[in-house]
C-alpha cells in the first residue's frame, strides 16, 4: 500500500475551506441544469429544499490482474473519513461534464491520468452518479488530504466485503458497488441506468 506524506493541519483546513467553496452545476429529475451552488451550502438551499440535484462521477479502475482499486478516504475527510471508496470520486464542478470531472478527480486524489468508459448513470441518493471504468497499474500518487491509502482487490473480496462489513464503505461504494459488480459479472446495465 502506498504511504502519504504526513498533512498539516492548516493544509487541511486550506482543502476543507476550497472543498466547500466549490461551485457546482443544481439539476433536476431529468439531469438538467436547473442553478448553480457550492458545495458548502447546497443542502441548506433552497435549490435543495424544492428537488435539486447534484452530479457525482465514480470511477472503478482495473489492473492486468482484473483487481479493483479502492482507495481508503482520509482521516480528514468532511464526508466519510477513513471509509472506503471507489477508485476515485467526486461532484461534478459547475460547467464540467463527468468526464472532465472524473479526469480531475482521478489526478487530484491519486494523482494519475487514465483511459475511462462510461458504463451507466444512475439516480443515487443526493443526485446523479455517472460510474466509469479504466485500467491502470499504478503506481498511485494518493493526496494525504483525499486518500489515506489505496488496496487492490478482487471483486469477489469486495462483494464479500461489502455483504460482511457494508458499514466500511462510503455511501457512493455503497450505491455503486452492487451494480458494477453485477456490470462485470454479466454485463448488464442496472434496470435504472439513465441515457
Amino acid at each position: 500500500m502506498p504511504k502519504t506524506p504526513d498533512t498539516t493541519t492548516a493544509q487541511i483546513s486550506q482543502h476543507l475551506a476550497k472543498e466547500q467553496a466549490e461551485l457546482l452545476d443544481v439539476v433536476n429529475a431529468q439531469d438538467e441544469i436547473i442553478g448553480q451552488h457550492t458545495r458548502g451550502g447546497f443542502y441548506k438551499s433552497e435549490l435543495h429544499a424544492n428537488g435539486g440535484l447534484l452530479r457525482f462521477a465514480h470511477i472503478f479502475l482495473k489492473n492486468d490482474a482484473g483487481e479493483i482499486l479502492l482507495q481508503q478516504r482520509s482521516a480528514t475527510k468532511s464526508n466519510h473519513p477513513n471509509l472506503l471508496d471507489l477508485s476515485a470520486a467526486g461532484h461534478i464542478s459547475a460547467g464540467d461534464s463527468y468526464a472532465t470531472s472524473a479526469m480531475r478527480e482521478m489526478q487530484e486524489e491519486i494523482g494519475i491520468t487514465a483511459e475511462i468508459t462510461p458504463i451507466f448513470k444512475r439516480h443515487v441518493g443526493t443526485g446523479f452518479a455517472q460510474v466509469f471504468t479504466g485500467h491502470h497499474n499504478g503506481p498511485f500518487t494518493p493526496d494525504p488530504a483525499e486518500v489515506k491509502g489505496t488496496h487492490w482487490h478482487t471483486p469477489e473480496e469486495i462483494n464479500q466485503l461489502f455483504t460482511i462489513a457494508p458499514h466500511t464503505f462510503s455511501s457512493g461504494l455503497k450505491e455503486s458497488w452492487p451494480h458494477f459488480y453485477t456490470y462485470l459479472k454479466t454485463g448488464s446495465l442496472p434496470q435504472d441506468n439513465y441515457p
